[in-house]
């Protein structure tokens, strides 16, 4: 049984339905998932496909069914004239695309590459000490965040993500794919 989604628009099949006008964007941010994930990633340090797909869920409005994820998209259509000027008013398409599962919570690479895709105004800054756990915080305009320490790199990292969005979820790419 599939769980209900607050977004009922959302398509099922490839193409979805036609909108006079722009959908509300299922992948607004919601702070409060936000800071759940993030204090999710601190301790006790949640990892695997679960929390990837938690990920998905809370950035992309991803839909899981079996092993195939899909994420929506938007497409505007608008009829044009002899002189491609725009007659009438655009029309609005909700489809969806099937992407991969990407390892968030175990490579730091594909977090890195979250952060880029969620947050590209800000960088990061990571400590890695033998004797202690990683710490990582976000970095914009040479001011840094605050620092998130967690059993992991990729851990560190994304929960200062999920922190900042937590804070400022207005700050995230308004179009952004996994």
């Amino acid at each position: 049984m599939e769980e209900a989604d607050e977004h009922s628009w959302w398509p099922v099949d490839a193409i979805g339905p036609h909108h006079a006008e722009r959908p509300p964007d299922p992948r607004v941010i919601d702070p409060v998932k936000a800071g759940e994930l993030r204090d999710l990633f601190l301790d006790p340090g949640w990892a695997g496909e679960g929390a990837d797909l938690a990920i998905m869920r809370a950035l992309f409005c991803a839909r899981v069914n079996g092993r195939s994820v899909s994420v929506p998209s938007w497409d505007v259509s608008q009829d044009r004239d002899r002189l491609l000027r725009p007659i009438g008013t655009p029309r609005f398409y909700v489809t969806t695309a099937i992407v991969n599962l990407q390892s968030y919570t175990r490579s730091l690479d594909a977090a890195v590459g979250l952060l880029k895709k969620v947050l590209p105004q800000f960088g990061y800054s990571l400590a890695e000490e033998p004797s202690a756990r990683p710490s990582a915080c976000l970095c914009q305009h040479m001011a840094r965040g605050p620092s998130y320490v967690a059993r992991t790199a990729p851990l560190a990292l994304l929960a200062a993500l999920f922190g900042e969005l937590a804070d400022h979820p207005e700050a995230a790419a308004s179009h952004r794919v996994p």
